[in-house]
């Protein structure tokens, strides 16, 4: 797992410079809006993806209930 985290770093970097800069040169109240928004976008990303997890292993022996 660490070594995945290691190798998303490098593409982690890897963004639009000109995004990049322009977000750098926001006071700090906008790169605490900038990080909310971010968080706001990956909520429903990562539930509907938790969702398709829980219920792909609760219904792969076809459906039945224990």
């Amino acid at each position: 797992m660490l070594l995945g985290l290691g190798l998303a770093a490098g593409a982690a970097l890897a963004q639009c410079p000109m995004c990049r800069n322009a977000a750098a040169a926001q006071p700090p109240e906008a790169a605490g809006a900038l990080d909310l928004a971010i968080l706001v976008l990956l909520a429903p990303a990562v539930a509907l993806f938790c969702g398709v997890y829980y219920f792909s292993f609760r219904y792969r022996d076809g459906g039945e209930d224990d």
